[in-house]
């Protein structure tokens, strides 16, 4: 690490003389992984201001990457940085190997902020698959060190007995393929989230299995990122709100564009008299008869996929493994008669499609039982 001294200096030339080019990507060696990491400088990128950080850790077997924030921002707000593991391979729920990452990843910034503008307190962590696995135990041993977390492809463990407890107000944004087989974990980590009060958002990808995609929630939760602690965000989520209830869409897509801003993060930033407006749309369009059949098979289909995210939380009590495993078929098999169910009940229906295509990812767990 350089003295402050010169750090001032460096600082102090033009960004070409420093070799820092807004707008650019550039590689950053790191010992402690031996690695060469991806660097973002945002195209807004000004020395003469501190910048928030996004770390972003990859999945299983990968190579470091920018991750999805680049794209989201269109290059804009925040410094970017694509970092690796001190342990390589399939991801470990070990709290130990996390605190180690985690004061890798502390490190790693300090170091960074020799060469770059970074804000110290505006460290938000990022990852897929096991890197989102990563990022959601980091955030449940550091909620107080971290700014904010954004996670696709994962979810939270069972348990872990470094989760700090008590109440947090850091945003998260939880993603997942709607056939990805960690769904349930990132629906579970949405529930042990929010008991804590962070600020989370949560997305599936329709059609999607073990992917992230940079979607419009995406690029609102930067957003909101990039302008949290400004007077623009309070104008910022007031549009966001006037735009949404002006779309002219049928009853229904009307009634989920309506409840999916409700939901997510700017609801909660706008004022009292837009979030009313919101909760009185959504009430109106809930009494049409229209919707009736829809919204009879979204509550059928959430009852069962609640009773699922809470069974996988839950331990199943036995006497023997083989007592548990013959009670982790029948509860399968009761999920897989449910979700049926609702596939013919409400065919051709949102959540009927939904849940038909629950059917053939229990199936599919249930076969992968038989086969160990």
């Amino acid at each position: 690490m350089s003295a402050p001294g010169a750090t001032l200096l460096l600082l102090a030339l033009p960004l070409a003389a420093q070799g820092l080019r807004p707008g650019s990507e550039t590689t950053f060696h790191w010992a402690p992984v031996q690695t060469d990491l991806q660097v973002w400088i945002p195209n807004d990128y000004d020395a003469g201001k501190l910048w928030p950080v996004v770390v972003h850790f990859h999945g299983t077997g990968g190579r470091p990457d920018l991750g999805p924030a680049v794209r989201a921002t269109d290059g804009n707000g925040f410094l970017v940085v694509g970092t690796t593991y001190l342990e390589r391979g399939m991801f470990r729920a070990d709290p130990e190997q996390v605190i180690r990452e985690w004061n890798n990843t502390k490190a790693l910034v300090a170091a960074l902020r020799d060469r770059y503008a970074i804000d110290g307190n505006r460290i938000y962590v990022s990852g897929f698959s096991k890197g989102g696995w990563v990022a959601g135990m980091m955030f449940e041993q550091f909620p107080d060190e971290i700014a904010g977390v954004w996670i696709a492809g994962a979810g939270v463990t069972r348990k872990n007995p470094k989760a700090k407890n008590g109440r947090t107000s850091t945003p998260v944004y939880l993603g997942t393929g709607a056939k990805d087989v960690n769904r349930i974990a990132s629906l579970q980590a949405v529930t042990a989230f929010q008991k804590r009060k962070a600020q989370v958002s949560y997305e599936e990808y329709p059609d999607r299995g073990h992917t992230y995609v940079v979607t419009e929630a995406v690029r609102d939760w930067y957003e909101i990122e990039r302008l949290r602690g400004t007077d623009d965000l309070a104008a910022a989520a007031e549009k966001k709100v006037a735009d949404t209830l002006a779309v002219k869409l049928e009853p229904w897509p009307r009634y989920l564009s309506i409840d999916a801003l409700r939901r997510g993060p700017w609801y909660g930033l706008a004022a009292a008299e837009s979030r009313k407006a919101c909760d009185a749309a959504v009430a109106r369009l809930a009494k049409s008869s229209v919707l009736k059949t829809e919204l009879a098979a979204m509550r059928a289909y959430d009852k069962v996929l609640a009773r699922e995210v809470a069974q996988r939380g839950k331990p199943i009590r036995a006497r023997s493994v083989a007592e548990a495993d013959k009670k982790a078929r029948q509860q399968k098999r009761k999920l897989l008669a449910d979700y049926n169910k609702i596939a013919e009940r409400f065919a051709g229906t949102t959540y009927g499609d939904k849940a038909r295509g629950d059917v053939d990812r229990v199936k599919r767990h249930l076969a992968h039982m038989s086969g160990r």
